[in-house]
């Protein structure tokens, strides 16, 4: 292995120019490539498939390392494009309503990153008057910064004080 390495080391060293040229002449065709097969509809199923799948993927021990799984109908791109294709819309990206069950018709949608970020296993649930929101959507509704309301959980604060009180600063003397 550290051969090949040093191998590679070299000839990246001594071909420089040559790399660039290659790169530079077929950018385009790379990036229209990339574009083509590994974004939009087609970007996400793929990503599902890898994440679900291949135990190589870093994100396999999240979704098929805990037993999330893709309806069968979806091991095809087609069977995938026929369930969810017609509701697609760029920018947005593939989510599960329910977290821990498997990916399907039913339990999927297209969602904006925002939407995504508040529906992840990680998110801090307050309950208060009655509501139930991620701690990001509270300090949005209630007009505060997201580390605000996370630091005053961290430091202990009170529930009622943490959703209302302001920061208390000592006077200088």
């Amino acid at each position: 292995m550290k051969n090949r390495q040093e191998y590679l080391k070299n000839y990246r060293k001594n071909n420089k120019d040559k790399i660039k040229k290659y790169f530079q002449d077929n950018k385009k065709r790379l990036t229209s490539y990339r574009k083509k097969y590994y974004t939009g509809l087609y970007g996400s199923w793929y990503a599902m498939k890898q994440r679900c799948g291949n135990p190589k993927n870093k994100s396999y021990k999240n979704y098929g390392g805990r037993g999330i799984t893709y309806d069968k109908n979806w091991e095809s791109f087609d069977g995938f494009k026929e369930d969810m294709g017609d509701s697609y819309k760029k920018g947005l990206t593939l989510d599960r309503i329910d977290n821990n069950a498997s990916y399907s018709k039913e339990n999927c949608r297209w969602a904006t990153r925002k939407v995504q970020a508040n529906n992840q296993r990680k998110n801090i649930l307050i309950k208060y008057k009655g509501k139930t929101l991620t701690e990001s959507q509270w300090a949005e509704e209630l007009g505060l910064k997201t580390h605000t309301l996370m630091f005053r959980r961290i430091r202990g604060w009170p529930l009622a004080r943490r959703m209302t009180g302001t920061l208390e600063r000592s006077a200088k003397l």
